[in-house]
C-alpha cells in the first residue's frame, strides 16, 4: 500500500522535525517547508496527500497558501489542517471558510494530531469514492450527485477541470430557494446562470454559488454547445476571485 504523503508547514524548525520524525515512525512520508512560499513550490512538486500547516508565517500565511492550493484541481481534495497559535472562533472560522478539514490549537498533543490526520485521508478516501463511482459493463456513468455540505462548488470546479468533464451541474440552494446552472466543455466552464431569472450570469453566478453551503447537485453527461460567454477566464482565476470577495464581505 502507498504511503500517505504529508506536507507540513511552519517556521519553526523545532516543530518541523519533531513532527516530521513522529510522522516518518508512523509510515507517512513527509515533506516540510518553513513557509507558504516553500510550501506552495513543494506540493506542486511532490503532491501531497494531506497538508498540515501553520497561519503566521512569513512571505506567505496560511490562509494565503489554502487559498492558491485550493484553486488549484489537482488539490481540490487534498485535506487540510490548521496547526497555530491563532484559536480565536474568528480565526477557526475562517479557516473553515477556505475550506480546511481540521483546526488543532498550540500547543498540541501529537497524538492528537495523528488521530485527525488519520480521520482526514479516511474521509478523503470516502469522498473520492462518492465522486469517482465504478462502472458496470452494461451501463453508462451515471449522473453525479451529493450534497453541498460533502462538496461545494469550488471543488466541483476544480475536479470537472481536472477530469476535463462536459455536461450540466445544476445546483440547488436549500436556503436561499435558488437553482443554478453550470456548463461545462472539455472541464471549462463556457456559461453559468440561475434559473428563471435574467441575472445574474456567468462569472457572477459562480461568485455567488461558491459561498453556498447548503443544498444539493447533480452533474448530467451531456453534450454542450455554443460558444464561451467566459471568454478567457480560467477555473483558477474564477476560485481566486470568489475567495478574494468573500475575504472582503467577511471583513466588512
Amino acid at each position: 500500500m502507498k504511503k500517505a504523503r504529508i506536507l507540513i508547514v511552519d517556521d519553526d524548525q523545532w516543530i518541523r522535525r519533531m513532527l516530521s520524525t513522529l510522522l516518518e515512525a508512523r509510515g507517512y512520508d513527509v515533506l516540510v517547508a518553513e513557509n507558504g512560499v516553500d510550501a506552495f513550490e513543494k506540493a506542486g512538486e511532490g503532491k501531497p496527500d494531506l497538508l498540515i500547516t501553520d497561519i503566521m508565517m512569513p512571505k506567505m500565511a496560511g490562509w494565503e497558501l489554502v487559498k492558491k492550493l485550493r484553486a488549484e484541481p489537482s488539490f481540490a481534495l487534498m485535506p487540510v489542517i490548521f496547526l497555530t497559535a491563532l484559536n480565536s472562533a474568528e480565526d477557526r472560522l475562517r479557516g473553515f471558510k477556505l475550506g480546511a478539514d481540521d483546526y488543532l490549537p498550540k500547543p498540541f498533543h501529537f497524538e492528537e494530531v495523528e488521530i485527525r490526520i488519520k480521520k482526514c485521508l479516511e474521509h478523503r478516501r470516502e469522498l473520492e469514492s462518492h465522486l469517482h463511482p465504478k462502472e458496470t459493463e452494461n451501463s453508462m456513468e451515471r449522473a453525479l450527485q451529493g450534497s453541498l455540505g460533502d462538496f461545494g462548488l469550488p471543488t466541483l470546479l476544480s475536479i470537472f477541470e481536472l477530469e476535463r468533464k462536459t455536461g450540466i451541474l445544476n445546483i440547488v440552494s436549500t436556503n436561499r430557494k435558488r437553482h443554478a446552472r453550470v456548463f461545462f466543455r472539455d472541464g471549462i466552464v463556457i456559461r453559468a446562470n440561475i434559473v428563471g431569472q435574467g441575472e445574474p450570469r456567468n462569472a457572477a453566478v459562480i461568485y455567488e454559488t461558491c459561498r453556498w453551503i447548503s443544498g444539493v447537485f447533480e452533474f448530467e453527461r451531456v453534450p454542450v454547445e455554443g460558444a464561451s460567454e467566459f471568454g478567457d477566464l480560467s477555473v483558477t482565476h474564477l476560485l481566486l476571485e470568489a475567495a478574494r470577495l468573500q475575504d472582503e464581505s467577511d471583513r466588512s
